[in-house]
């Protein structure tokens, strides 16, 4: 009897051992290690990186020389050389560095503004929520992407009168302050049959904005993370 007790014991105890669940619950995080753990969980879009500085293409050329010249180079260390010599070269000297630099930032700005127009709404919406998301773990500080072909926001009335007031000339001697008091005083001395077809077309387009913009949300709410 004791044998047919202890064969079942046995047994349980060859069973190999259950593996504990390593699930994170992501609710029992605090706040920055919940946002950490959904920008990670949100697959980044891809997009340019901005070019090296004038400096900092200098500064790379400068430990590739020090290597060559047989230095054992480590960066941090050189870095108040390197600035030091940066700092008494000549304008001509930097220019090579500059002109890389700006012809760098060209290609990065022509290729920043493919790619946007490329994205759809829900890839705007997919890499915003990751940057919101680092931003808020406190991680990095990202601007959110603009897509360029979102609806725009229809001109207010009197931003549209405005536009068309500045577009005569009359007010171009004029500071800005001094500009946006002497246009808000013309409106403000406007009869309301003058404002009101700058009014009407607010409200015609105000119409179609909010169409266009419910059918773009709909497109970028085909991401959901």
């Amino acid at each position: 009897m004791s044998s047919k007790r202890a064969a079942p014991a046995a047994a349980a105890a060859d069973a190999p051992a259950k593996k504990r669940s390593t699930k994170i619950n992501v609710d029992n995080l605090p706040h920055a290690a919940r946002q950490a753990h959904k920008a990670k969980s949100i697959e980044k879009i891809e997009m340019p990186k901005r070019p090296k500085t004038a400096w900092s293409i200098f500064f790379m050329e400068y430990l590739d020389k020090q290597r060559a010249a047989g230095k054992n180079v480590a960066p941090t260390a050189e870095g108040a050389n390197a600035a030091k010599v940066w700092k008494e070269m000549t304008d001509a000297q930097k220019a090579p560095y500059s002109e890389q630099y700006q012809r760098e930032l060209a290609s990065y700005k022509e290729r920043t503004e493919e790619k946007l127009q490329a994205m759809s709404p829900a890839e705007f919406r997919q890499e915003n929520m990751r940057r919101q998301a680092l931003k808020k773990a406190g991680k990095k500080t990202l601007p959110p992407l603009k897509d360029p072909n979102a609806p725009k926001r229809p001109l207010g009335a009197y931003f549209r009168f405005a536009h068309d007031q500045r577009a005569t000339g009359k007010y171009e001697h004029l500071g800005v302050k001094e500009q946006a008091k002497a246009l808000g005083e013309a409106w403000s001395a406007l009869p309301d049959s003058v404002k009101l077809p700058y009014q009407e077309a607010f409200k015609k387009e105000s119409e179609s904005y909010k169409v266009l913009k419910a059918a773009y949300d709909e497109k970028a709410k085909e991401f959901q993370p």
